[in-house]
C-alpha cells in the first residue's frame, strides 16, 4: 500500500496542489488552504488505495499465471509454457475464459477484453 501512495503522490498534480495549498496557508487564508489540503489528501489516498493498488495486485497475479499455449514456431504449432512466449510469436487462443499473461494483437476472430 505504501508504494501505491508514494507513486500516486509523486505525480505532478499533487506536487502542484501542494504548492498551491501551502501558498494559501502561508500568504492568505489558512482555512481555504487546509480545506484544499484535505481534499487533495483524500483524493490521493482514495485513488492510490482503492483504484491503483487493486490493479497492481491483479497485474502481479496475472504475471504468475502459467499455462500451456499453442505457439506458431518455425511453421508448426507447438505447445509451450506461457512464460516461454517471446515477442513476435503467434499464439492460438481457443475457448472462453482463457488468460494468457502477455500483450497481444488480434490477427483473426473476435475478442472480448475485460
Amino acid at each position: 500500500p505504501l508504494e501505491s501512495l508514494v507513486t500516486e503522490f509523486s505525480n505532478f498534480y499533487y506536487v502542484f496542489n501542494s504548492v498551491a495549498f501551502l501558498t494559501y496557508i502561508a500568504f492568505t487564508t489558512w482555512n481555504i488552504g487546509l480545506l484544499w489540503f484535505l481534499m487533495t489528501l483524500g483524493a490521493g489516498v482514495y485513488k492510490g488505495l482503492v483504484v491503483t493498488r487493486p490493479n497492481q495486485k491483479r497485474v502481479a497475479e496475472l504475471a504468475k499465471v502459467r499455462q500451456r499455449c499453442l505457439v506458431l514456431r518455425q511453421g508448426a504449432w507447438m505447445e509451450v509454457d506461457s512464460s516461454d512466449i517471446v515477442l513476435g510469436e503467434i499464439v492460438q487462443v481457443k475457448g472462453m475464459g482463457v488468460e494468457i499473461p502477455c500483450d497481444g494483437l488480434l490477427i483473426s476472430g473476435s475478442l472480448i477484453v475485460n
